[in-house]
């Protein structure tokens, strides 16, 4: 409730300790907190719901994802790559279709380390992106996530 968004980020990030678990005491607080008025205290919040497994504040983290803010996308995103709850994949999607390039590379690394295999259809379609890096992280990714980490596929180096 303080006013200072220092203050609050940090409060909202405090919560986001891994192994905290969720707790719906919490959950006012942090919906609450994804409604200030610095991204920065936004992008906390969400990440602190995600790390936390607060499935039921799922669709309003959905909703904040949605406005575009690069901070919250790639904060949330980031999140996803560190572990995420299965509630929150649908984030990677929205993420992978972003109109923010750096939302998409940050949804690719996202995909990447869900390994969901409905994730590798949208990333293939990266490879065209109009944003170097974006296409460039995409190839990546499915290289390791098909043809490297195929069991049993044969590398060039395994062929020789």
């Amino acid at each position: 409730a303080d006013s200072d968004a220092l203050v609050t980020a940090a409060a909202a990030r405090a919560l986001a300790l891994p192994g905290v678990g969720d707790d719906p005491g919490v959950d006012p607080f942090l919906e609450h907190t994804m409604n200030a008025d610095d991204p920065a205290t936004r992008a906390a919040a969400a990440v602190a719901i995600i790390r936390r497994g607060a499935t039921g504040l799922a669709l309003a983290v959905e909703g904040l994802f949605s406005r575009g803010d690069d901070r919250v996308m790639t904060d949330v995103l980031q999140a996803l790559v560190d572990g995420g709850d299965p509630a929150f994949q649908g984030l990677i999607t929205a993420g992978l279709k972003a109109d923010l390039p750096l939302a998409r590379e940050s949804a690719v690394d996202a995909a990447a380390a869900s390994c969901l295999p409905e994730h590798r259809k949208l990333m293939a379609g990266l490879l065209q992106d109009e944003d170097p890096h974006v296409a460039v992280r995409a190839a990546s990714a499915l290289y390791l996530l098909v043809g490297a980490g195929t069991p049993g596929a044969k590398t060039p180096s395994a062929s020789k």
